[in-house]
């Protein structure tokens, strides 16, 4: 078997963690092993759907420390978003996340918790945004 290969999706694997387990990080949530993905260090986060503009918003908070260190949101995307959409049912359109410096940026996604990447809030900027009401009123333009 060529351990770059998913042994369940069968796509192309290039993660150290992935290739030795035999198994992209999608479908190790997706059948029930996320448990040991990260372990103790799973990401520690909160949060919250808005509504803004008639659109609905949501909004993760990583609630990282260093006196109790996990696994970032930011390194742990897949797996909060996976989470979130189970229970949400789905995710919204939407998704903006404050990180571990209390920046606010994007989170691309499905609908069904598949990570697609980061992004700004909106082009251009030019200034980080740590205020989650200016991020929304962002978001709710752009």
């Amino acid at each position: 078997m060529n351990n770059s290969i998913c042994s369940r999706c069968h796509k192309p694997i290039t993660d150290p963690r992935s290739i030795a387990r035999g198994m992209g990080p999608q479908c190790y949530i997706n059948h029930g092993c996320q448990n040991d993905l990260f372990g103790s260090n799973a990401p520690v986060y909160d949060f919250s759907v808005k509504e803004v503009d008639g659109k609905k918003v949501l909004c993760i908070v990583d609630l990282y420390t260093d006196t109790s260190p996990t696994v970032t949101v930011t390194n742990g995307a897949e797996l909060v978003l996976n989470e979130i959409a189970k229970k949400l049912g789905k995710l919204p359109e939407v998704i903006i996340y404050q990180d571990t410096e209390g920046e606010w940026d994007r989170i691309r996604a499905s609908a069904n918790g598949d990570f697609k990447g980061f992004s700004p809030l909106a082009k251009g900027l030019g200034r980080r945004i740590t205020s989650e009401s200016e991020a929304l009123r962002i978001v709710s333009r752009h």
